[in-house]
């Protein structure tokens, strides 16, 4: 199991270019600048994570904001640390609200930074279904038949308060694209959804996502994990594999916390070794 956070690490700071209207503004020069420093804060973040032992990362989609050709080296380079380190990452579209034509630039521009970094495809875009209307499960699938295969290929979609675990799964299997689970989105039994949820990935998409943040009413993006919740939550979705993205405002220190959690529940659960 791969633990792992989005976006920010609040040790090492955000990054420069991270409101992405700002770099319309600026020079050639002062944008590669910026750029270049996004993805040494990157780069920082990652050599972090693997020496905490967090092998899962949510890379903020305005680390490049376009031409990710022109970053090709650095890209690269951070690509090759994550498949040494056996990390796995990911990427979330920043806005979900955009035109259909936009938003399909727009994940083309994130699978275009995997595909420099040359990860495979068990490196993800996670989206949603799409406006919070039940008619936006058909205007998804219209959407879908135009994105280019760089795109569907790495594309996973998650569950949301108006499409649920079994309205994404069946999505899910008439497009062919893995569903990811929201804990937080999500009501019911976590273990029989994550386990519906994990039928939909195939071998080429690797280890099922899990998407974990709090069931408190009010608060979409909690302050911090519950270790007894998250005790239990494990224990619910046992034995399926998945990789687990954390979803809380203290980010890798959450992540270090349930790091632990899984730790000494996998130690815990491990059969006793018999002495001869």
């Amino acid at each position: 199991m791969k633990i792992g956070y989005p976006c920010t690490n609040l040790t090492i700071g955000t990054m420069k270019g991270s409101l992405p209207d700002n770099l319309r503004t600026l020079e050639e020069e002062e944008e590669e600048a910026v750029v270049v420093e996004n993805l040494a804060c990157l780069a920082r973040t990652l050599e972090f994570n693997e020496k905490a032992g967090l092998s899962f990362f949510s890379i903020d989609p305005r680390v490049v904001p376009h031409r990710p050709g022109a970053y090709a080296e650095y890209l690269a380079a951070i690509g090759s640390y994550v498949r040494e380190k056996g990390m796995r990452v990911m990427i979330c579209p920043v806005r979900a609200a955009l035109s259909p034509a936009r938003r399909g630039d727009d994940l083309t521009h994130l699978a275009s930074i995997l595909d420099t970094m040359d990860l495979d495809t068990t490196a993800k875009i996670a989206v949603g279904i799409g406006s919070g209307d039940r008619g936006s499960a058909e205007k998804f699938y219209q959407e879908y038949d135009h994105l280019p295969d760089a795109v569907t290929r790495r594309l996973v979609i998650r569950n949301d308060r108006v499409h649920s675990v079994e309205d994404c799964c069946a999505i899910g299997r008439a497009c062919g694209v893995p569903v990811a689970y929201d804990h937080h989105q999500a009501r019911g039994d976590p273990g029989e959804a994550v386990r519906e949820c994990a039928r939909t990935w195939g071998k080429e998409d690797g280890v099922p996502i899990v998407f974990y943040g709090s069931l408190e009413p009010g608060v979409p993006h909690p302050p911090s994990v519950n270790p007894a919740a998250f005790e239990a939550f494990l224990a619910a979705i046992a034995p399926p594999t998945v990789d687990v993205m954390l979803l809380f405002r203290d980010r890798e220190r959450s992540a270090l916390m349930a790091r632990r959690i899984a730790d000494r529940q996998r130690v815990m659960s491990a059969p006793a070794q018999q002495t001869l």
